[in-house]
């Protein structure tokens, strides 16, 4: 069980820090005279990711108090295990999107977030 929980917690990490890389990169980039921060379509990529990390984030910490109460753990666990990897990997691959060509460059940090 302790796996599982290690690789919630990556996932988090990775999202988040996927998450915060888009969110200074793109309110650095400008396009047009203003930052790509402020064009709607970036917006809701942003928004989005927030929230499937919350979302991951309240899955993962529900997992755990079930597993403190040990009620009905494993049925439950089962559905939500891979909900937070599945999140990390969609906040990395909208952090490339939003990066666009610099997002597959190795020399920058975003593409540690895919490429591992």
């Amino acid at each position: 069980m302790a796996g599982v929980f290690r690789s919630r917690a990556l996932s988090l990490g990775i999202g988040h820090g996927a998450y915060d890389c888009a969110l200074k990169y793109s309110k650095e980039r400008k396009q047009f005279g203003k930052a790509i921060s402020d064009f709607q379509a970036i917006q809701w990529k942003l928004a989005d990711m927030a929230t499937e990390l919350d979302a991951a984030w309240l899955l993962t910490m529900r997992a755990a108090s079930m597993k403190d109460a040990a009620s009905r753990l494993r049925r439950n666990l089962l559905w939500r295990s891979s909900t937070p990897v599945r999140f990390a990997v969609r906040c990395a691959n909208e952090s490339v999107q939003i990066h666009g060509g610099y997002g597959f460059v190795k020399d920058y940090r975003r593409r540690s977030f895919i490429a591992m």
